[in-house]
């Protein structure tokens, strides 16, 4: 996750500002997870998009709540930048 935060920033042509409100979510939604004992959950998404990216898998854009979340946009579960 961290890894993919860092390209996205490097890359993303943000402010200042607009990085440190990405970095200020990250950590929040990821005290979330810990709270709701999801990091295994995490985990297994980010197996899941990963053999999905190695074996050109399409999979959907994001839907319902799990839109809402910057985490599994940098996971690329979904394309849909919560924070824009």
């Amino acid at each position: 996750m961290i890894d993919r935060l860092d390209e996205e920033l490097s890359e993303g042509g943000f402010t200042e500002k607009e990085k440190e409100q990405r970095l200020t979510r990250v950590a929040h939604e990821w005290q979330l997870f810990i709270k709701n004992d999801m990091v295994d959950t995490i985990k297994a998404i980010f197996f899941v998009i990963n053999t999905f990216e190695q074996n050109n898998t399409v999979w959907g854009v994001g839907r319902g709540s799990s839109v809402s979340s910057y985490i599994l946009y940098l996971l690329k579960v979904h394309d849909i930048d919560s924070i824009k």
